[in-house]
């Protein structure tokens, strides 16, 4: 990062700070059936709600340590929904790295704190990476109904 005028501390920060808006964001944007709709919604909203700025003022005077702590979770329940919303949508067989990073979400939560689960965030990290990155394999049309990945099957075109 040298010449470039940032260093660590400050991407992390960003990240941190934009993590909530876009978790929330596309926990909002996915489609799940109606059955969870409301409660999801209420998750991405308070995630997205969490990362402006008053309302990350307002927390901070609930204690130090407040709005980290409060993101991290809503993060993590909103990544956590999207997981669980791909391995329903698309079986448990075709969406592994859900699965992997529905178990470790959990556990990089206490990674925040002092009892470091060592393993969580790059596990975390990298099944969030391959299930983002398999989105975009993905026919779009096999967001919007219960499919199982019948797109992988054989002579199915896209």
């Amino acid at each position: 990062l040298s010449g470039t005028g940032m260093d660590g501390a400050s991407i992390i920060d960003w990240i941190e700070s934009v993590l909530p808006l876009t978790a929330g964001m596309t926990l909002l944007l996915a489609p799940v059936p109606n059955v969870g709709r409301a409660t999801l919604n209420f998750v991405g909203i308070i995630s997205i709600v969490s990362a402006l700025p008053v309302a990350s003022s307002i927390l901070e005077t609930t204690g130090s340590g407040a709005v980290e702590d409060i993101q991290r979770v809503l993060v993590a329940l909103s990544l956590m929904s999207i997981c669980a919303r791909e391995i329903f949508y698309f079986g448990w067989a075709y969406k592994v790295e859900a699965i992997v990073a529905l178990v470790t979400l959990p556990l990089s939560l206490v990674m925040a704190s002092d009892q470091a689960v060592g393993f969580s965030l790059p596990m975390c990290a990298l099944a969030m990476d391959v299930l983002a990155t398999g989105k975009v394999f993905e026919p779009c049309t096999e967001d919007f109904e219960r499919s199982n990945s019948e797109f992988l099957a054989d002579g199915r075109s896209n």
